[in-house]
Parts: C-alpha cells; structure tokens; sequence
C-alpha cells in the first residue's frame, strides 16, 4: 500500500508559501518603543467600518516587525468614552484630584454622529482636548 490519496484542501507543507513580511494596514498614527517590539496605533477600516487599533509589534529572527496577538481595536462610536477615560487616567497619573468623568454627549453604545443627527457644538471632550493641545504647543 501507498501514500493515501490527497484530496482537495488537504493541507501540503511543501505547497505552502514561506509566510511573508506583513504590511502595516490603515493610517499609522503613533508608535512607541517599548522592550519588546513597538506598539503601533493607527486608523483602519474591517468589512468597511472604520476603528482605531493599538498592537504590539515583535521583532522577528529576521528583524522585520510582525503583529502580536497582544492588541486591541476600539469602534469610532466608542472614542469618545475612550478618550474620556484617557485623559482621566492622565489627570490621575499625573496627581489631579479624581473627579468624576465629565457627561459623554454620545452614551457608550449609541449611534454615532451622522450629518443627519449630528450635535449642533463641538463635543465638550473634544473642546477640552483641542484647549489641552493648545496649551501643550505654546
């Protein structure tokens, strides 16, 4: 008796293809250096609907940058909260008094902002984040 037949999907290790350098999707916004590789945040869109990632990137034995399981991915609607909460735990580090999270104009979950419904004002959290640039640049 032989080999058993191959049938269609079996999977040949010589039929497949080294795996090749990966590419960094979607718009890189920042990336940080840290001991094990880099952490990389940037802008993309899944299936057409946009989201921000923030991954761990491990240098590979070929030194080239592979993504790690290590990473998360926060919808657009969910921004606002996040950045609520950012800028909360950077008044903690930074020794401010823990006040409550200022009112999210968009509850976690809703809808986010379209033409049709959106805020006639800038968000409060996104006024408070372009005055704390501001300050920051001069």
């Amino acid at each position: 008796m032989g080999a058993p037949a191959r049938r269609p999907g079996d999977l040949v290790a010589a039929a497949t293809p080294p795996r090749g350098v990966p590419e960094d999707r979607g718009q890189r916004l920042a990336t940080f250096e840290r001991a094990d590789g880099e952490l990389r945040w940037s802008f993309d869109h899944y299936e057409g609907k946009p989201f921000v990632a923030a991954r761990i990137w491990t240098r590979g034995t070929d030194g080239n940058f592979y993504p790690s399981k290590r990473g998360i991915s926060v919808r657009v609607k969910e921004l606002g909260d996040v950045i609520a909460a950012l800028e909360r735990a950077w008044r903690i580090a930074s020794g401010e008094p823990d006040a409550a999270p200022a009112a999210d104009p968009i509850p976690f979950g809703a809808e986010a902002p379209s033409p049709a419904n959106a805020p006639a004002a800038e968000p409060a959290w996104l006024t408070r984040f372009h005055a704390k640039m501001d300050r920051r640049r001069g």
